[in-house]
């Protein structure tokens, strides 16, 4: 099986081209800046020769940090700037989050079927989402907002009593030690940030044996986050190169090569599989973390 990756910018995108540049994949967002709750929309497009069998995955509730809102897909559609005989299937998100920061629309994994030829994965790479706050920086209490002009208020010390003013000064400091030493005892206690490998085995120790895209998506991150490429939108064979690469290690590489393409066949190939043997195969993939975890010298 042949596997394709393309690289997917807001606003536009560098094409991703199947076996003779047959097959494009084109990955947009509306923008590239968002609030908080605040929809915006993906689509995913895939330009093809008519005739060709395109599936996407399952509808999803989520996509990475994005919640779905709604999803909706055009399909076998004509594509007018083309010249030849080629059709659009695509594939429309409108999605929001809660979360702020940099976030990322995950790798998302398209199958084509060109007609005489057999199927492969396009998967594109993850897309960059900025996050915004949309809180507004707090007053100054010192100040209030009158109908005509913001104005300063003044504060007349010379009303306050004496005994008043070091009740007030007393109650304050009084605060400030108590949360200065709450700070104190949430940083003592706060653990240690874990590594990619322990990150890893927690994950996989908890996700269910027979979902096994959810698994070699901890497999990919692991990877990526271990050995720093871009495991996630990466092929097979690429990973294999990088992990040869880095460990100086055959064997390992080509264990990692046969339990990848399982997961393919089982996801993509129809591959017939029982409850014993998914639980197996992410017992092999746990053992092989630790493998590398070991030789890398890591706990």
């Amino acid at each position: 099986m042949i596997r394709i990756t393309c690289i997917a910018m807001i606003f536009f995108s560098l094409p991703c081209y199947g076996q003779k540049n047959n097959v494009r994949v084109d990955v947009k967002a509306d923008r590239n800046e968002v609030g908080i709750a605040d929809p915006f929309q993906i689509e995913i497009i895939v330009k093809a020769p008519a005739g060709t069998n395109v599936s996407f995955p399952a509808q999803q509730s989520m996509l990475g940090p994005f919640e779905v809102i709604k999803e909706s897909d055009d399909w076998n559609v004509p594509d007018p700037s083309s010249p030849l005989d080629l059709k659009n299937w695509t594939r429309r998100f409108e999605l929001e989050t809660l979360d702020t920061g940099k976030l990322e629309f995950p790798s998302y994994e398209v199958v084509v079927t060109e007609l005489g030829q057999d199927s492969r994965v396009i998967r594109t790479d993850p897309i960059s989402i900025d996050v915004k706050s949309l809180v507004e920086p707090k007053s100054d209490p010192a100040q209030f907002q009158d109908i005509a002009d913001l104005q300063d208020v003044e504060v007349n010390m010379s009303t306050a009593s004496t005994d008043s003013v070091w009740w007030i000064i007393g109650g304050v400091g009084s605060v400030v030690i108590v949360f200065g030493l709450a700070t104190v005892w949430i940083l003592f206690r706060k653990p240690m940030p874990i590594g990619p490998g322990e990150w890893a085995l927690q994950t996989l120790a908890v996700t269910d044996s027979e979902d096994h895209r959810s698994i070699e998506e901890t497999v990919r991150q692991y990877l990526k986050e271990r050995f720093q490429f871009s495991a996630r939108s990466s092929s097979i064979d690429q990973i294999r190169r990088q992990v040869v690469d880095q460990t100086e290690q055959d064997t390992i590489a080509t264990d990692l090569e046969a339990w990848l393409l399982e997961i393919e066949k089982i996801r993509f190939g129809g591959l017939a599989t029982t409850s014993p043997e998914n639980e197996h195969r992410r017992e092999r993939i746990i053992d092989w973390i630790q493998n590398v975890e070991q030789m890398e010298g890591r706990p």
